[in-house]
């Protein structure tokens, strides 16, 4: 089935700015969460439990490019 990263990216992530913002930069796994913490210190909503299929959907899908 589908990612639960991905539907959490779709609703959490979506509501403020475009994805393609998300698809333009990449990120390791520490990257990606500093970055899903400060957007959700902004009001994100991403619930706690949440944020570690979040995260590593983000390191997973859009990684450092080598």
């Amino acid at each position: 089935g589908p990612d639960p990263g991905k539907a959490l990216l779709d609703v959490s992530c979506s509501n403020c700015h475009d994805l393609d913002i998300v698809a333009a930069r990449t990120g390791t796994q520490a990257e990606w969460q500093e970055v899903v913490d400060r957007m959700n210190a902004r009001g994100a909503g991403v619930a706690e439990k949440d944020v570690p299929a979040l995260v590593s959907y983000l390191a997973k899908t859009y990684p450092v490019k080598k």
